[in-house]
């Protein structure tokens, strides 16, 4: 037996050792074999790393070492208790301790992404057995935090329980992240080996051309089962990119030696990388002689929508079948069908094993277009595939692949299409970066497919689109090496395009490359009177009917997932503003695209009369998505608004304006702001008979003569129609500077043809919502303006506003405030009706009927008046006094509109007196509707608008006997300097 202390200094000669100091104190008894060592490491070498601040207390007895260990070094600061026994039948391990900061990195104990970050945590564990495969015992890790830059990862607890039961050795995990089990005689290193085992033995075949091999195992039936319901730790720990959202659970069983394997897995909802997947799940059952698997998933492309695909495999006996199903739920061209194959293994007489691939006939849709897949044989050995006659059709579409890939480059697959959609074959491989259509004919081959594939390909789209413009029929070549992971193309688009001066062929000559590995494009495009249609495209929220064509040079280029559009063209043609329906055309109108943007630099609009505005502005994108826009435009007489109401909307008609306008296009959202002047030829039409009852559209309710009680004037208004659901925001700001060249036409009865016409000055600022309605604001004096009126749905009568009416608006048009006065001149009406006396019983006198008009557009008021601008004060004073009250009044306006005579007052019940009245009344009818219909013939012979015809015929009190017969005209030249009125007649009794 020995004691002491001894201080050293010394190198150990070893690669990974270095320098060694220590203050210990040891001693022991050899033949014992006890021992205990105590002291201070104040530096130990390890990997090119000091180690410093070591206390140590150990001790040595009955083949059990134990002791206590503490380190507090900059690198590593950590404190444990344990004990091993590494020899004899029974083996022990154990540990118990905490550890406060470990940085691998710094003391260079690993390599790679783990070592770079810093951990903590404490760790008690106590095994004992034979060996690792039949331990007891358990693990505990707590506060365990894991850190590396801004990232960290923490758990609370993590426990592992080893032991035995009636069902075998176990060995249980549960955690903050969820749980697992393993029961059964099992081999730790063997398990996967299982599984192995479990295809091979089905599948003898198999194992020559992939990675599975059968290898005896001592294990006996294994229970596996698991729950996760959180991934944060496979990221920082495996590197793995998951996330679990809903519960993953596991279970499976083997039978002894891997003969026999059954499993259920279920994934609910999980996030791989970019991918989410819902739904996933998986079945394996062995019966008899045929392991058999069914699943399936959802790849989801939105949070409601995704593809569904399933699979059915049965394998045993050297064979597979096998059936994929598939669904993408897509809104157009849905993609969902069956394929069927089975696989079977053969050895060649040269001893080579061969996967003779058998498709079944299947179908599956794409829209509503049926596609049927022909069977056929395909060969897979190594390094050597044969298709013989593989072909997918749907009436003229096809595509038929034959041939053999090999690692020479003399053998080829060659595949041959024909009218094949483009859009189906970009959504198969899941290219949308930019849209590209037409059908597709030609041949492509690959040439060395298992050594340095070499793809070629010669193709004919018809109906070539970009983004949905047309291009014509595109003639493409098409190189592709493997090794250069780069696609070159090289074509040319042709076309032609009819516009009246004569066919103008169109080419478009494509040349770049699409490259693979780097996950990048670069195409140049020179535009030979190329048509521009996927500008419309690109600005559908506020462009449509786009008919342009380009010349110049374009470049699309960047990552394939951030795709750019570059480049000068100038174009020519024609386009329409959605909101507005006006088309304009361009001539030589320039555009200059940069990154995420299309300039407009000035150019000039013309519509369809040949006047002109300016043109300033951009159109933003994100890669071509997402677009955006901000417009400036100045007129000249320009044609601004041009719609005819056949949309439904009741707010239309032909603006010609000189000002300025700014459109902002947004996602969901388009204003359009105008502060604009009309000019001639400008007319706004507002139909306010879509808001009013059918019954009620006019201002004047008509009412039976002898009705005892008259009833309130009134308007009845029906309920707003629902708006339209329509996916853009669409608002139309108007600040207009109103002068009588342009028309306010107010729709009153469309069934009658009744309407509202004004010319007059004012300032209105105007707001229409296409999801709402129409707001104006301002003061609107009339300047003059008519009202066409129906009566008793029978006679037309057209009133003449005169100057200096005003209409108020305050937002609502139907609530603006009405002062419009209105004359419809009778030019000889009787005066023997009102019974003033027998000199005047056969006077015939020229009467204004005046109508005012006041309260709102909704709930108008209106009251008659009468003039006579041909008679006296007093005789005027003396019909007057004859008239009692408004009530009268508004009778005796309303028979001379209807009848065009006054209405007697006398109560006379002589048949003869009475029917003299009713002949009278009929005559003086007729002789009011002989006169509409003159004029109506008038004014379709003479449709100038700076000349008026026409005629009246007036009965007298005896009827047509002394009717009078008068002929009216006006009219101006001169631009209204020189003015004509006059008017000339016959008298029967004259």
């Amino acid at each position: 037996m020995t004691d002491g202390v001894e201080h050293h200094i010394f190198m150990i000669a070893n690669q990974h050792f270095g320098t060694l100091a220590a203050d210990v104190y040891g001693g022991g008894d050899i033949k014992a074999k006890r021992f205990e060592l105590k002291g201070v490491v104040k530096r130990f070498d390890y990997n090119d790393y000091a180690y410093r601040n070591i206390s140590l207390n150990a001790s040595f007895a009955d083949g059990m070492a134990e002791g206590r260990v503490s380190i507090d070094d900059p690198n590593i600061s950590l404190k444990l208790d344990g004990g091993a026994k590494l020899v004899g039948a029974d083996k022990i391990v154990k540990v118990k301790g905490s550890v406060n900061h470990f940085l691998p990195s710094a003391l260079r104990l690993l390599d790679g992404r783990l070592a770079k970050a810093t951990y903590r945590g404490t760790v008690d564990a106590n095994f004992h057995g034979h060996d690792i495969n039949t331990a007891d015992g358990y693990l505990r890790v707590g506060n365990f935090v894991m850190r590396q830059g801004d990232d960290s990862y923490a758990l609370d607890s993590l426990r592992l329980v080893a032991g035995h039961s009636r069902r075998g050795h176990y060995l249980l995990m549960r955690s903050d992240f969820g749980m697992a089990a393993v029961y059964g005689k099992f081999d730790y290193a063997a398990l996967p080996q299982a599984i192995e085992n479990v295809i091979a033995k089905k599948l003898p075949g198999i194992t020559n051309l992939a990675p599975f091999r059968y290898r005896p195992i001592s294990t006996g039936d294994v229970s596996f089962v698991a729950r996760f319901s959180d991934s944060n730790w496979a990221r920082p720990f495996l590197n793995l990119p998951l996330d679990i959202l809903d519960t993953v659970s596991v279970r499976a069983s083997f039978g002894r030696g891997g003969s026999s394997l059954d499993a259920d897995i279920s994934a609910p909802d999980v996030v791989w990388g970019d991918r989410h997947f819902k739904r996933v799940s998986a079945t394996v059952r062995t019966l008899g002689g045929l392991l058999s698997v069914e699943g399936g998933f959802t790849n989801m492309r939105d949070e409601n929508v995704g593809t569904d695909i399933g699979l059915k495999v049965s394998a045993g006996f050297d064979r597979i079948m096998a059936h994929v199903s598939l669904d993408n739920h897509a809104k157009t061209q849905r993609l969902r069908g069956v394929l069927g194959a089975d696989v079977a293994f053969r050895k060649t007489p040269a001893g080579k094993t061969l996967a003779l691939v058998n498709f079944a006939k299947s179908q599956f849709h794409v829209g509503d277009t049926l596609f049927e897949v022909h069977p056929s044989t395909v060969l897979y050995g190594k390094n050597h595939l044969e298709v013989h006659d593989f072909s997918i059709s749907s009436g003229s579409q096809s595509i038929r692949v034959s041939g053999t890939g090999s690692d020479d480059s003399q053998d080829s697959l060659t595949a041959h299409l024909s009218n094949v959609n483009v859009s189906y074959l970009l959504n198969l491989v899941n290219f949308h970066s930019v849209e590209f259509s037409g059908a597709a004919s030609g041949t492509a081959s690959v040439k060395g497919l298992f050594g340095s594939p070499d793809v070629n390909a010669a193709l004919r789209v018809d109906g070539f689109r970009l983004i949905e413009g047309r291009l014509g029929t595109l003639f493409a070549n098409v190189g592709w090496k493997l090794s250069e992971g780069q696609i070159n193309i090289n074509g040319v688009t042709r076309d032609t395009i009819q516009e009246a001066s004569g066919p103008i062929p169109s080419n478009t000559f494509v040349n770049g490359y699409v490259s693979t590995k780097h996950h990048y494009i670069d195409l140049g495009m020179k535009l030979d009177n190329t048509r521009a249609e996927f500008l419309g495209t690109l600005c559908s929220s506020f462009l449509s009917d786009v008919d342009l064509r380009g010349n110049g040079e374009l470049r699309l280029w960047g990552d394939l997932s951030k795709l750019n559009l570059t480049g000068d063209i100038v174009t020519d043609g024609a386009m329409t503003i959605k909101p507005t329906g006006v088309r304009y055309f361009v001539s030589r109108g320039k555009v200059h695209f940069i990154e995420n943007e299309i300039q407009l630099p000035g150019d000039t609009i013309i519509d369809e009369y040949g006047n002109r505005g300016l043109v300033t502005g951009a159109i933003h994108h994100q890669h071509i998505s997402h677009i955006t826009a901000d417009i400036s435009a100045h007129a000249d007489h320009l044609l601004a608004f041009d719609t005819d109401g056949s949309d439904g909307s009741n707010f239309y008609g032909k603006v010609f304006g000189t000002g300025d306008a700014t459109l902002r296009s947004r996602p969901g959202a388009l204003d359009i702001n105008m502060n604009v002047t009309p000019t001639k030829g400008s007319e706004v039409v507002y139909d306010i008979t879509s808001t009013s009852a059918a019954s009620t559209q006019d201002f004047i309710t008509w009412h039976d003569r002898d009705a005892v009680a008259a009833r309130p004037d009134s308007v009845a208004m029906a309920d707003s129609a629902e708006a339209p659901d329509i996916p853009a925001d669409i608002h139309l700001n108007f600040l207009i500077n109103v002068n009588p060249n342009a028309t306010m036409r107010l729709i009153t009865d469309k069934a009658s043809g009744d309407y509202i016409t004004l010319n007059g000055n004012g300032t209105l600022r105007a707001a229409y919502f296409n999801k709402g309605g129409l707001d104006i604001f301002g003061t609107y004096t009339v300047d003059k303006g008519v009202y066409r009126i129906t009566v008793q749905n029978i006679i037309t009568k057209v009133f003449n506003f005169t100057h200096g009416g005003t209409i108020t608006f305050g937002g609502d048009p139907f609530a603006a405030l009405l002062k419009l006065k209105a004359v419809y001149p009778i030019a000889s009406v009787s005066l023997s009706d009102l019974q003033m006396g027998r000199s005047f019983s056969s006077n015939n006198v020229k009467a204004n009927c005046i109508m005012n008009i006041s309260g709102t557009p909704e709930a108008p008021r209106v009251a008659f008046d009468l003039d006579f601008p041909t008679m006296s004060s007093d005789t005027k004073q003396m019909i007057y006094s004859l008239i009692n009250g408004e009530e009268e009044m508004n009778q005796q306006v309303i028979y001379l509109l209807a009848v065009g005579r006054f209405y007697s007052r006398g109560n006379n019940n002589a048949s003869t007196q009475g029917m003299n009245q009713t002949s009278l009344a009929m005559q003086s009818l007729l002789s009011g509707t002989l006169s509409q219909q003159i004029n109506n013939v008038l004014g379709t012979v003479m449709k100038s608008n700076n000349w008026n015809f026409g005629a009246n015929i007036s009965t007298g009190d005896e009827g047509f006997n002394n009717a009078e017969y008068e002929g009216l005209f006006s009219g101006n030249l001169l631009n209204n300097r020189l003015i004509f009125n006059g008017q000339f007649g016959y008298r029967d009794n004259a």
